[in-house]
């Protein structure tokens, strides 16, 4: 009989396999798109991050399956980082950029093209992962903390381009011309602390999906 442990091993794997093949579909549904285009979104970089964080867990979770190993904590923190930044692209597309650019607009930013994919499906699938399925090792309560990075860094260089004039956007908010200083400001520090409290809420989700398997145990 496979313990649960290993069926939840087994579950994992299928379900990063599963993002690999996604993140793979859509690169290739976006081959004609210069890349240079489309690393100033955070959508693709989040995504390209997660595609990543998926072929090491897989690689980590094969390597370990057959002698019952847990991957290396840095593995978790990994995929627990792509889970993160899915989410703030699915939580701002869903709570900022459809209002902005029309709520009627809602079917084609989740569930046309890939957006379906980028948008929805691969951060969803990400977050079951994380709470249902990527238990072992326990994250610490600072990986919140290591998953603000990413996206510090890019919010940083876009502003940079976009006072420099080299880039335009590409979303709203990173307009630093068409907006107000104070606005400017505003939109730093909310999306910096939504980040954090996205990233608190998702390892308390993940912490206490742990806390209930072991009572249940």
């Amino acid at each position: 009989m496979v313990s649960n442990s290993k069926a939840r091993t087994l579950a994992a794997l299928i379900l990063n396999l599963a993002l690999i093949a996604m993140e793979i579909i859509t690169i290739r549904m976006m081959w004609h798109v210069p890349m240079a285009q489309l690393i100033v979104f955070y959508t693709e970089d989040s995504n390209l991050f997660a595609l990543a964080a998926s072929i090491v867990m897989v690689c980590s979770i094969l390597i370990r399956y057959r002698k019952g190993e847990m991957v290396p904590q840095w593995v978790r923190t990994f995929r627990y980082i792509a889970t993160c930044l899915l989410s703030v692209t699915f939580l701002t597309v869903v709570f900022i950029l459809t209002p902005m650019f029309g709520l009627e607009n809602w079917k084609f930013m989740l569930l046309e093209g890939s957006s379906l994919y980028l948008h929805f499906l691969c951060p969803v699938v990400s977050i079951l992962l994380l709470i249902f399925f990527e238990k072992r090792p326990k994250l610490r309560w600072t990986a919140a903390l290591w998953a603000l990075l990413p996206t510090f860094v890019y919010g940083l260089i876009l502003a940079i381009l976009n006072f420099l004039r080299i880039v335009d956007g590409p979303y709203p908010f990173l307009r630093v011309y068409e907006q107000s200083a104070a606005m400017n400001v505003f939109w730093a520090v909310f999306m910096e602390a939504g980040a954090f409290a996205i990233a608190w809420t998702l390892w308390a989700l993940n912490r206490l999906s742990g806390r209930k398997e072991n009572r249940d145990a």
